[in-house]
Order: C-alpha cells, then sequence, then structure tokens
C-alpha cells in the first residue's frame, strides 16, 4: 500500500496561506468526492483546522508497479519532516 500525506501546519506556514488553503465543512465532502472520480482507486481523508490542512491519500499499488518497486520496501514511503 502507498501512503502520502501533504499538508501545511502553523509550525511553517503563515494564517494568510492557511486561510486561502482552508476548508469549510461543506467544502470537505465536495472535495473529497472530486478525489474520489479522479482516483477511483484510491482512499482519501482531509483535515482541516484552524492550525493546519492535511490530505492524506492511500492506494494499493498494481501488481506490475509493487514487482517493479521490490513489494514492501521502506523506500515506497515518502517522508516530510518540515
Amino acid at each position: 500500500m502507498k501512503l502520502q500525506m501533504i499538508g501545511c501546519s502553523h509550525h511553517h506556514t503563515d494564517v494568510a496561506f492557511r486561510e486561502k488553503l482552508a476548508f469549510q465543512p461543506n467544502q470537505v465532502v465536495e472535495a473529497l468526492a472530486k478525489m474520489r472520480i479522479a482516483f477511483p482507486q484510491s482512499e482519501a481523508e482531509l483535515l482541516s483546522t484552524c492550525n493546519r490542512i492535511e490530505i492524506y491519500a492511500a492506494a494499493e499499488e498494481e501488481e506490475d508497479e509493487a514487482a517493479d518497486e521490490g513489494g514492501d520496501d521502506d523506500d515506497d514511503v515518502d517522508v516530510y519532516a518540515g
């Protein structure tokens, strides 16, 4: 399984920028629906608070891709260390 995360928080991003990225509750439903359409084989989670915005996505790797990359190696994990 491939897991990806993108986000920003008050630790590294000013409030004006976070306000531009923030989702209202009704926008979350629409954004996740659009992600489902664009990436039907993936799962997604969206977190939007006053201090941070994060989007998580998970998908099973296709068999050919997993074989090419060696399966469950730690190299398959992308790490953000802000």
